[in-house]
Parts: structure tokens; C-alpha cells; sequence
């Protein structure tokens, strides 16, 4: 049976599962299905070597989407956006005769999932959750509702096989018992596992002390992940905390974000502590260089209901976390005992933290189980049975 793989992005971890698909269905000698990677035009030009990796295979078809069509629909509003694409994988569905299709970010497609009864069957990922969401105020409440009433209207398409959702047995368990259904399903993350850029020293290339142990925040550089407070803890850790670490933070900012965090490092009182930013992207075998080279991982993230990549790579590598308590990076650090954790994403939190880092070591065997489980195979199998 031929079907469709779905995304209309390429960046991050979107190319990451297509990758980890490749590769599984280009290994699977059993495999009698045939699919259709249905993706961004620049796909081609940007990951070549994915593309090409499926050369000798009739199994896999790729169909690209014209730049110029996913630029305009990454600018309309998300209600409009969700017919949008819908209407787009329909139409490639109807082309080829297609009865079943994998939507890599289900995200854009819940609303019109309401109303919409397609030809094909459908399963897609889940991200971000609303099962975990605060609901302290007034704002947040509403989210929270509005979240709930689309997840409840979608379940009731009868086309919506299965709804994946990163790494929460808690999420999916509630879902399935609140609305009655059993499409709901865990899909393990998977960890990347990528070669170091064995050239590379962090300590000559950002010229950081060598008896300094580093702690580094990578990643797309957002306010939500706790980066300024980060920055804030810097003034409050005290002289022997000074002596023994330095931050690295390393990841693409906005103009806007990148202006505050320049302003930030610039009045910090603190001069003896090491910190710098590097506002720049960072290749995957950079990135496993970075970590490799680093005391611990900062990751006090204030979103509750986020999944990670970050913590993965982090346990691969058998490095230490500093993350929030409550959330579901919280739950995966108390279950496989990968780090600190701190009640609240707060200057004064982080600072206790990185003081009570050479207190704690990871449990190496609990760490592995954790590896185990998230393999690309794992999620690729998952995925497409």
C-alpha cells in the first residue's frame, strides 16, 4: 500500500524524523509498504544526502512542495492554515490514490480535523500538549480550554487512526480516559546518535579557562527556556562557584532576544564568572562536541508540557541536567535520576542548582535504560506500523 509522509517544515527535528524514517524503511528488508515524502522543495538542495540515500529504493517516492507555496502558508494564521494544508495533502492524496497518511507535525491540522472527514486514514505526532498546561491565571485558563475543546471535537473523526504523543505515558493515559478513545499513543523521542567534530575544542575556541568546568544552555535560544534568568543567576553565585564554572550559551537568537541577552551580559556585577553567547547555529556533530566537553547541561525550560531533544543528547552523552521540578523533563529526570532539579525557573533556583552540581552524579545504568528506549529504530517501527 502506497501512503504519505507529511511536513511542511525542514528545521530542527522535523528533518531529524525524516532522516531516522529513511533510513529505517532503506533498512528494512521485510518492508512491502511504498511511501511518499511529501516535503519543502529545499529539502533537496539543503539535505542532499538524505535524498540521496534513497536513490536505489522504489520504494520511496519524494514529491516537493514549491518554496514559494510553503513560505505562504507559514504566514497565515493557524485557522487558516490548518484547511490550507489539509487541502494540500488531500490533493497529493487523491493524485496518488493514497489511503493512509503520517502527519509529522498533527499540530496544524487539529482544527480542521473538526470538520474535515478526508479519504484517508490518518496518524500524526502530537506536540505540546494541554493536559500539563498551568492554569494559574485567567489567560492561561483559556488556553487550556480551547486546547481541550479542539482535542475533544478532533477525537470524533472517524479518519484519525492514531495521535502520537513525545515521550508522556501521563498524557496519553488521560487522554484516552477523558475522551473516551484509544487513539492516543506514546511515541519515544528519538536521540540522535551523531560523531563528534573531533577537531574541536570548546576551551581554545571561546577562550574559556581550562580549569573551568562548562555548563552549557544550546539550542534555538528562547525566553521560555530560562536563558535570562540564567544569566541572572550569574550576580548571585558566590566566589568559590565563580571559580570552578563557565556558561555557554549557543543558539540561534532573534533580534529582540539577542539585544536582551547582550544587555544582560553587559551590567552583570560578576566579573570574575565566565559566561559567554554565541549566537550562531550549530551543526549536530558541533553540538555532540559541546556536550562531550561540558560539565552538565543547563535546561530550565518553563514550559511544562515540552519534550526535549536537548535531554537526550544530554544522557547519551552521560551529562548531568539542571532542569525544573514539575513539567515532563521533570518526570524523565526523577525516573532516570539524569539531574538537579529546581522548584521554579528562577535566577535565585538556578544559582542554588549549579551550586549543588558536584553533589550529584547520574545513575549510568538508569541513564542507558533511558537511551534504550529512545532509539530511531524504536520510533521509526512505532511510527509507521
Amino acid at each position: 500500500m502506497l501512503k504519505i509522509i507529511y511536513d511542511s517544515e525542514i528545521a530542527g527535528h522535523h528533518t531529524e524524523y525524516i532522516s531516522h524514517l529513511i533510513n529505517f524503511i532503506t533498512n528494512d528488508k521485510n518492508n512491502r509498504e511504498k511511501y511518499i515524502f511529501l516535503v519543502p522543495e529545499e529539502m533537496q538542495y539543503k539535505f542532499p544526502d538524505i535524498i540521496k540515500l534513497t536513490e536505489n529504493y522504489d520504494t520511496i517516492k519524494w514529491e516537493f512542495i514549491p518554496n514559494e507555496q510553503c513560505t505562504f502558508l507559514q504566514a497565515l494564521p493557524l485557522y487558516k492554515r490548518s484547511f490550507a494544508e489539509l487541502k494540500l495533502v488531500k490533493a497529493y492524496a487523491d493524485k496518488f490514490n493514497v489511503k493512509e497518511v503520517f502527519l509529522l507535525y498533527f499540530n496544524i491540522f487539529q482544527l480542521a480535523l473538526i470538520f474535515k472527514r478526508p479519504s484517508f486514514e490518518v496518524k500524526g505526532i502530537l506536540f505540546l500538549q494541554f493536559y500539563r498546561m498551568q492554569r494559574d491565571t485567567i489567560l492561561k485558563k483559556l488556553k487550556y480550554y480551547r486546547k481541550y475543546w479542539v482535542t475533544k471535537l478532533y477525537c470524533h473523526n472517524s479518519k484519525i487512526k492514531t495521535v502520537f504523543v513525545l515521550n508522556d505515558d501521563k498524557t496519553v493515559d488521560f487522554l484516552n480516559a477523558k475522551f473516551n478513545t484509544s487513539k492516543f499513543k506514546i511515541l519515544f523521542d528519538p536521540i540522535p546518535v551523531y560523531d563528534a567534530e573531533i577537531e574541536f575544542d570548546a576551551y581554545k575556541h571561546y577562550n574559556i579557562p581550562r580549569h573551568k568546568k562548562i555548563l552549557i544552555h544550546p539550542g534555538a535560544i528562547d525566553p521560555r527556556k530560562g536563558t535570562y534568568e540564567i544569566i541572572d543567576a550569574v550576580d548571585i553565585l558566590g566566589e568559590k562557584e565563580s571559580e570552578e564554572f563557565a556558561i555557554l550559551i549557543v543558539g540561534k537568537a532573534k533580534a529582540d532576544i539577542e539585544n536582551v541577552l547582550k544587555e544582560k551580559l553587559s551590567v552583570l556585577k560578576n566579573k570574575q564568572f565566565t559566561i559567554l553567547f554565541d549566537n550562531s547555529f550549530v551543526s549536530n556533530m558541533r553540538l555532540k562536541s559541546l556536550i562531550l566537553q561540558s560539565y552538565a547541561v543547563l535546561m530550565p525550560y518553563k514550559n511544562v508540557e515540552a519534550s526535549s531533544g536537548i535531554l537526550g543528547h544530554a544522557a547519551i552523552n552521560n551529562k548531568l541536567v539542571l532542569a525544573p521540578n514539575s513539567g515532563l523533563i521533570g518526570d524523565i529526570i526523577k525516573k532516570y535520576k539524569l539531574g538537579i532539579l529546581i522548584d521554579r525557573t528562577t535566577a535565585m533556583c538556578i544559582a542554588n542548582g549549579i551550586e549543588n552540581l558536584h553533589n550529584y552524579d547520574t545513575d549510568e545504568i538508569l541513564a542507558a535504560e533511558f537511551v534504550s528506549e529512545h532509539t530511531a529504530a524504536i520510533f521509526s517501527r512505532s511510527l509507521l506500523n
